[in-house]
């Protein structure tokens, strides 16, 4: 599995928002479809930091799930039943706010295009795999390169079976209690600038990850998917959080936010309660996760399933 692949997965994980590109998107691409896996649930990782009087999970998602995979049930279903407050990256109604968003930072200006920023080789590439899946090759001009990274991910992400409307913090948002309280680690605008304020060069740079990766992409999601299933945060990090080529774009993405999640964790058990928190399993697992940065801050983390 190429660099360039563990880092496209490292922003998916990065971003819940990754499901508003479906509302912007070439939904006339006909991208939704193939053959989605059905996977026999093995069993998720969960950890669980507590101290006299308060209890806080931890519990790494998957933002985009294909169909038939049944991972709900057991200590995952029991620890959320338990909690009084649920934690996420967005707020869903803040995550309403996407669309208006997007309009505001997604686009370049009226005298530029997406095509005339690539290198001759890379624009190349870019056109091909617009070809190969049915798209209009001026579909993304308008598009600045990190919108239309995210979206072309999201777009191959469906096609090869996997629905950002099926993945783990949708079934989360369902089953849990409805009298809990609902939290989230960070805003609508801070994701969103996590791509939108990147250097043009590493705008580009990402969008020509995506494209590198298109062949492969269906078969590195379903390795992803497996190790998740089983639980294995060790072979998920391998895949997700490799730190190779751009440490600053890797610290921008996880490392950097995991430590203020840290921060965020060690403050709330100064309150009682039961809390659950779920975020993309890459800030959960491998070097600099979640978990390693607690143990800086003498937080101890256990792993409960």
């Amino acid at each position: 599995m190429t660099t360039g692949f563990r880092r496209i997965i490292a922003f998916a994980a990065a971003l819940l928002a990754l499901q508003f590109s479906a509302a912007y998107a070439a939904d006339d691409a006909r991208l939704v479809g193939g053959d989605a896996p059905h996977v026999a649930p093995a069993g998720p990782a969960l950890w669980k930091v507590s101290d006299r009087d308060t209890t806080i999970y931890l519990f790494g998602t998957i933002h985009f799930l294909p169909d038939g995979v049944d991972w709900f049930s057991g200590p995952i279903a029991k620890a959320l039943e338990s909690s009084t407050e649920v934690v996420t990256e967005l707020d869903p109604q803040d995550a309403e706010r996407l669309p208006v968003l997007m309009q505001q930072t997604a686009f370049l200006p009226e005298d530029e295009t997406l095509r005339d920023m690539l290198s001759p080789d890379d624009r190349k590439a870019f056109e091909e795999l617009l070809i190969t899946l049915g798209i209009p090759v001026a579909q993304f001009d308008r598009y600045k390169p990190w919108s239309a990274g995210l979206t072309l991910s999201v777009l191959m992400t469906k096609r090869a079976g996997f629905d950002p409307q099926k993945g783990a913090e949708e079934v989360v948002e369902e089953h849990r209690q409805k009298n809990s309280r609902r939290s989230a680690l960070e805003s609508v605008d801070f994701q969103v600038d996590l791509f939108a304020g990147l250097p043009e060069a590493q705008q580009i740079a990402y969008l020509n990850q995506v494209v590198e990766t298109a062949p492969t992409l269906k078969e590195d999601l379903t390795a992803m998917l497996k190790d998740w299933l089983e639980g294995d945060a060790d072979s998920l990090a391998e895949l997700i959080n490799s730190s190779e080529g751009d440490p600053a774009l890797y610290r921008r993405m996880l490392t950097d936010r995991n430590v203020i999640w840290a921060g965020w964790v060690k403050d709330r058990l100064r309150k009682p309660g039961t809390v659950f928190i779920a975020v993309g399993a890459g800030h959960l697992a491998g070097k600099g996760s979640v978990q390693d940065q607690l143990k800086k801050r003498g937080v101890r983390s256990k792993r409960v399933h």
